[in-house]
């Protein structure tokens, strides 16, 4: 609990994702999101929380586990730390390497702060791992739980720096927001469901998994004065790669990713109008089956149709 996530300074050139996202739609709490995480990540004693979090949006974007201490040992601050557009900038520019290419934790399974900047040379391979990595921009998201709620939906993911303190709740599951700022903090943030009513955003802390719901914490919108900044990364859909099935009522993801190759508008959620759309391209781009033809039309995105788009 330290000085992880640097102050953030405006910069007028960042992208605004209430422009970029406007022709989504809104997001419906009734459904809610919950996109899940390969491997709950433990920083230590490191302030490498920057590096954690932009790791587990970029192993969402994979679908592999990805590495902490590429990024941080890049964008470590004099004194530890880091801030948020210099780990978007990172990502975006250069991508991040699989966890197995560099481990972000030492051999007996421990994190600190000089093992995670110990300036050793990432090898090669790394960085053409890294560089495979499928996020093209980065965008700051409005301070608001419908919009970050949106991006999450869309994007995968939103990345917030959040205000805190030693108020004996940051281990808990519902953590308080703080009365005096004594450190910061970059969580990130893959859920969002209503509680009683009440909207909550739900984050993979990285702190292990003894915090919280197996690592999962969830913030309710009193928050809102603590959230410092929201960032999201987004992907370009003529070079998404599509690595699993999608089927008739699924809402994910990688379902926007679809909806956006095929024209649809990028609500989502596999409904009537994406099933259409996919039966459309699979009668144009495949030799269907009796079965895909006539009993499944457009029901499912499997196999056969996602190396058709993949190769589009």
């Amino acid at each position: 609990m330290g000085k992880g996530a640097l102050p953030h300074v405006p910069d007028e050139r960042d992208y605004d994702y209430s422009k970029l996202g406007k022709a989504s739609a809104p997001f419906d709490w009734s459904v809610g999101v919950d996109i899940p995480v390969l491997k709950i990540k433990n920083q230590g004693s490191s302030s490498s929380c920057g590096g954690q979090a932009w790791s587990y949006f970029m192993g969402k974007l994979k679908g592999d586990e990805r590495s902490a201490k590429f990024i941080y040992e890049q964008t470590v601050a004099p004194g530890g730390g880091s801030d948020g557009r210099t780990n978007c900038d990172l990502v975006v520019k250069e991508g991040d390497c699989t966890e197995a290419l560099y481990p972000s934790v030492k051999p007996d399974g421990t994190c600190d702060e000089a093992f995670m900047v110990s300036n050793q040379t990432i090898p090669p391979e790394a960085f053409t791992d890294a560089l495979t990595d499928t996020a093209f921009s980065y965008a700051q998201v409005s301070i608001d739980f419908d919009s970050l709620a949106q991006a999450i939906r869309d994007n995968g993911g939103v990345i917030l720096g959040v205000d805190g303190e030693n108020n004996n709740s940051w281990t808990t599951a519902f953590p308080q927001p703080p009365v005096n700022i004594v450190w910061r903090h970059w969580l990130y943030f893959c859920k969002a469901k209503l509680v009683n009513g009440k909207k909550f955003l739900g984050c993979t802390n990285s702190w292990g998994d003894s915090v919280g719901e197996n690592g999962v914490q969830w913030f309710d919108e009193s928050w809102l004065p603590h959230i410092f900044v929201a960032w999201t990364l987004y992907t370009n859909s003529s070079n998404f790669v599509f690595n699993t099935d999608m089927m008739y009522n699924q809402t994910s993801p990688d379902i926007v990713q679809l909806q956006k190759r095929l024209g649809v508008n990028p609500t989502g959620w596999y409904g009537p109008i994406t099933k259409a759309a996919v039966f459309a391209y699979q009668q144009s781009h495949l030799t269907l089956s009796w079965y895909e033809k006539y009993i499944l039309r457009g029901n499912v995105c499997g196999q056969r149709t996602r190396t058709s788009l993949n190769g589009a």
